[in-house]
């Protein structure tokens, strides 16, 4: 996993341009909390298999377990994005040349910080993000006509 401190070190090395540091940093905290939930999600554990036939996998009973965990995971960081991405579009208009997403205030979600995320998930905010991110996307979809 790339650290923090190593996104920045590289790119204050390569470019002068701060917005862009700021913009690189955020995109590396964000992942970081990515990282976070699958390492939650799976554990320490480092298992792979490096056999070539499905049937001589050693991990063949932890299976179902395994795919449970990465669909769990894989909707759950989805949501994320999309949160992040209706969150900028609620604030900035299209054309506006956003060039990083912007992650440390999402629907009142740190997004760059794991433990905020954490408690996000038992006080409340993760809850209004997720219902946020459905209305969202279904007015996105047409399934739904917007109130004003």
């Amino acid at each position: 996993m790339i650290t923090l401190q190593q996104t920045k070190a590289q790119v204050s090395t390569t470019s002068p341009n701060t917005k862009s540091v700021e913009g690189l940093s955020s995109d590396a905290q964000f992942l970081n909390t990515v990282a976070q939930i699958y390492a939650r999600l799976f554990g320490e554990r480092n298992q792979f298999c490096n056999v070539k036939k499905f049937a001589n996998c050693p991990f063949m009973s932890q299976r179902q377990d395994l795919l449970e965990s990465g669909g769990l995971a894989g909707v759950f960081v989805t949501i994320l994005h999309k949160a992040t991405f209706y969150a900028m579009l609620d604030r900035h208009p299209l054309d506006s040349g956003l060039l990083h997403e912007e992650y440390s205030d999402v629907y009142g979600i740190d997004l760059t910080n794991y433990a905020d995320l954490e408690k996000a998930l038992t006080d409340g905010r993760f809850e209004r993000l997720y219902e946020t991110v459905v209305k969202r996307a279904s007015q996105l979809a047409g399934l739904q006509k917007t109130s004003n």
